[in-house]
């Protein structure tokens, strides 16, 4: 019987030190972007659009992949971030990495790597 004890006592304990189920970071940035340059008589975000919301990254009317969900966001500077997406498409599953900049309130910049391609945003208004 003690040894039952001290064997369920062991077993408590180590799952007790298992990680649990890990939270995603949030974007340090919120709401819908386009790529297109607004203009003030014209539509209120034209073309597609890419939108963060919490732990989350859809993107619309593009090629790419719909729903991203983000893994980690470090700050490196003041209004840079590196980023780490996780996609899964049902056939692809894999992980995405860039950095963020902030430019102002109405403005962001995404250095796609390994690419090096830069995509800059405008919020929708």
């Amino acid at each position: 019987m003690q040894w039952m004890m001290r064997v369920g006592f062991l077993v408590a304990a180590g799952m007790a030190t298992l990680p649990g189920p890990s939270m995603a970071a949030e974007y340090p940035v919120s709401g819908r972007w386009t790529y297109e340059h607004q203009t003030e008589n014209g539509p209120s975000c034209p073309g597609p659009t890419m939108e963060f919301a919490g732990g989350r990254r859809f993107d619309s009317g593009g090629s790419s992949v719909p729903d991203y969900r983000n893994l980690s966001v470090d700050q490196i500077d003041f209004s840079v971030y590196k980023v780490v997406d996780t996609i899964f498409t049902g056939q692809v599953q894999g992980q995405v990495s860039y950095t963020l900049r902030i430019l102002d309130d109405d403005h962001i910049q995404m250095d796609l790597q390994p690419s090096r391609q830069v995509v800059t945003l405008e919020r929708c208004k």
